[in-house]
This record gives structure tokens, C-alpha cells and sequence, in this order.
């Protein structure tokens, strides 16, 4: 019986230890979509006139296979209210706003892409965001936010342990 009464013990302190994944509320998700976007297209969106996917793209660079899923109302809403002259667009629409010299609308236009949120650990959930000129040139990377117990917070990948993800064509 004391053998029993032990396993129960250790079994309900390991069971409490366990903690499962903290996810973003709709709201605050919308938020954090808004400042990956404004750290990653920060010059480019300031710059040039700025096309938003309004598809998110199945979460990480490599996915497989690709696929992508209606970008949620909170989500979009947010992005109108910190982009108020940005376009959204189809995948069609934004393979057919590369123009004859590869840019984006003649070099006047930026296409923002981004990608479905992932949970990269119990308390860390990316972002990943592309921003693209042209058509091989661009930027992007998987912006890391914490749950801190309380709030949702970017964080760097020396607080988080896990790798940065950025890439450059």
C-alpha cells in the first residue's frame, strides 16, 4: 500500500510539472502579427506601396506539403488599421504584380507574406513573415514571442533557446 500511495505521489507531481502549450487569444495574436510585420518590413513598408497576402501560409519556410489558410478576421482588421493604404491580395494577384523587369510593380511596390503562427515551444510561438521586391529578392524570418506568465512578448532567441530562422534572397 505505501509503494501505491508513493507512485500516486510522484505520478500527481510529474502531472503537475506537465504544462501544455499557452496560446495567443485572437486579439492578441492580430497584435503580434502587426509588430512581426512592422520589425521585419520596416523600411520597405515605409517606403513603397505595400501588398499584403491575404493568405497565411502553412507555418515554416519548408513546409510540406504548402498549403495556406484564410488569414482570420482580427488578423486582417489589425493590419488595415496599422496599414490603412496597403492592398490585399490573392496568390494570383501577387504573382501578377511582378512586372517585365522582375520587381514588384516596377520597383514601387513591396509584397508582406505571412505564415501561420507555430508553436516553437510550451511558451514561444513564431511568426514568420517575407517581405518581397522583386522576383528573387527579399527578406524574411520566424519572430519569436514568449509567454511570460502574464503577456505576450517578442523575444530573442537567446532568451528563448531556440534558433533564429532569417533568410535572404
Amino acid at each position: 500500500m505505501r509503494r501505491l500511495v508513493t507512485v500516486l505521489l510522484v505520478l500527481g507531481v510529474v502531472a503537475a510539472g506537465c504544462s501544455s502549450a499557452v496560446e495567443p487569444t485572437d486579439a492578441e495574436l492580430a497584435s503580434l502579427v502587426v509588430e512581426a510585420v512592422a520589425a521585419e518590413c520596416e523600411a520597405e513598408c515605409s517606403s513603397l506601396d505595400v501588398y499584403i497576402g491575404e493568405m497565411l501560409r502553412s507555418a515554416g519556410p519548408r513546409s510540406d506539403p504548402p498549403g495556406s489558410a484564410a488569414m482570420p478576421t482580427e488578423v486582417r482588421a489589425a493590419l488595415e488599421q496599422a496599414y490603412p493604404a496597403a492592398e490585399f491580395v490573392s496568390p494570383i494577384d501577387s504573382r501578377a504584380l511582378f512586372t517585365n523587369d522582375f520587381l514588384v510593380d516596377r520597383g514601387r511596390g513591396v509584397i508582406v507574406s505571412i505564415g501561420q503562427m507555430e508553436q516553437l515551444s510550451s511558451d514561444v510561438i513564431g511568426i514568420e513573415v517575407d517581405v518581397t521586391t522583386a522576383r528573387d529578392g527579399g527578406h524574411g524570418g520566424v519572430h519569436q514571442f514568449m509567454w511570460d506568465g502574464e503577456t505576450w512578448r517578442s523575444a530573442t532567441p537567446e532568451e528563448t533557446g531556440i534558433p533564429e530562422e532569417r533568410w535572404i534572397s
